[in-house]
C-alpha cells in the first residue's frame, strides 16, 4: 500500500489533523518485514532526515503532547524505585555519577535524575522540548558532540522504535559507558505483533484509529518492533550484556493508601526480571552481575 493511497492517506490525514503534504512520500510505500534471524520487524521505506524532523516537530502536535505530559509532570514512583536501586550498583555518591537521558522528550525522567543529585545531561532533537527542560539543571548535549562524554548510566526510553539506525545507535551509545556503565533501554513490545499486523486497519470507518502511538507498529513513527530476542541480539552486537536489577535492590514496600500502584511496584521489577516478553531491559559491558 503506497503512503499517497487511500486509505492510508485517509489514515495519516485524520491521525495528523490535516498536516502532512502528499508530496513529501512520493511512491513510497508502507511494507513490513521481519528479520528471520533476530525476530525483528522493521517498516522497509521511512523518510529522510528532513522528513523526520518534519514529522517530529511539525506533523506531531506538540501541544497535545505537552498537555498530556503536564497532566503528570512527576517522574513515577517506579522511575525513582529504578533510580534508587541502579545507584545502588556503583558504590558511590550520586552527585559524582553522570548520566545521561537520551532523547528526554519533556524532561520527566530527568527531573527524577535531577533529584536524586547526578549529575544529568540530555539529548533532544525537538527544539521545542529542549527549550522547555532549559531551566532545569540539565546540560543538553548536541548529539554530534557525544563523542566526548562518558556516563555510568545511560537512559533510553521509548527511542530505538523512531531509528532508521538503531544497531549503529546503540554501538554509539556503548562507547560513553563508563567501565562499570548501564544502559537501560525500553521500548514497546512486540511478541504479538506478527499476529496483529494483518488486523490492521486504516480505513474510514475506524474512528478514532485502531492505531495508535503505543502500538509497536505504526506508519512513519515506529518503524522497528522488537522482541525481546531481537532487543537481546542488537544488545550482542553493540558488545553489551544483559544484567538484572536483583528483587531486594527495588525496596518493595506495600502502601495500603495506594494498593495498585504497590502491586505494580512488585509486579514490575519480576516482569522485567523473569518475563520472556519484556523489553524494558538494562546492559553494561561486563557479565559480572548487578553487582
Amino acid at each position: 500500500m503506497r503512503f499517497t493511497e487511500e486509505p492510508m492517506w485517509s489514515f495519516l490525514t485524520r491521525y495528523y489533523d490535516g498536516r502532512p503534504e502528499i508530496d513529501l512520500f512520493g511512491k513510497a510505500e508502507y511494507i513490513l518485514e521481519s528479520c528471520l534471524n533476530c525476530d525483528l520487524i522493521y517498516q522497509r521505506e521511512i523518510l529522510d532526515e528532513e522528513g523526520m524532523m518534519t514529522l517530529y516537530e511539525y506533523y506531531i502536535n506538540s501541544d497535545v503532547s505537552l498537555s498530556i505530559h503536564e497532566r503528570n509532570p512527576e517522574p513515577m514512583d517506579y522511575e525513582i524505585q529504578e533510580l534508587r536501586a541502579l545507584s545502588s550498583r556503583f558504590g558511590k555518591r550520586n552527585d559524582s555519577m553522570k548520566v545521561l537521558d537520551y532523547g528526554m522528550g519533556w524532561g520527566r525522567w530527568v527531573r527524577g535524575a535531577i533529584e536524586h543529585g547526578f549529575i544529568v545531561s540530555g539529548t533532544e532533537l525537538s527544539g521545542k522540548r529542549k527549550k522547555y527542560v532549559h531551566g532545569l539543571d540539565v546540560e543538553i548535549i548536541d548529539h554530534e558532540d557525544l563523542a566526548e562524554s562518558s556516563f555510568n548510566l545511560i537512559h533510553v526510553n521509548q527511542v530505538f522504535e523512531h531509528l532508521p539506525e538503531p544497531l549503529e545507535t546503540l554501538h554509539d551509545l556503548s562507547k560513553l559507558l563508563s567501565p562499570d556503565g548501564v544502559i537501560h533501554i525500553s521500548v514497546p513490545p512486540g511478541n504479538k505483533t506478527k499476529k496483529s499486523v494483518p488486523k490492521i486497519d486504516f480505513h474510514e470507518h475506524v474512528v478514532p484509529p485502531n492505531m495508535s502511538p503505543s502500538m509497536s507498529v505504526h506508519p512513519l513513527e515506529h518503524i522497528n518492533c522488537f522482541t525481546q530476542k531481537s532487543l537481546l541480539k542488537m544488545a550482542e552486537l553493540a558488545g553489551l550484556k544483559r544484567i538484572k536489577i536483583p528483587l531486594w535492590k527495588w525496596r518493595i514496600s506495600f502502601n495500603p493508601l495506594k494498593p495498585k500502584q504497590s502491586l505494580l511496584s512488585f509486579l514490575r521489577p519480576m516482569h522485567r526480571n523473569y518475563s520472556p516478553n519484556c523489553t524494558s531491559l538494562y546492559f553494561t559491558h561486563s557479565d559480572d552481575g548487578f553487582m
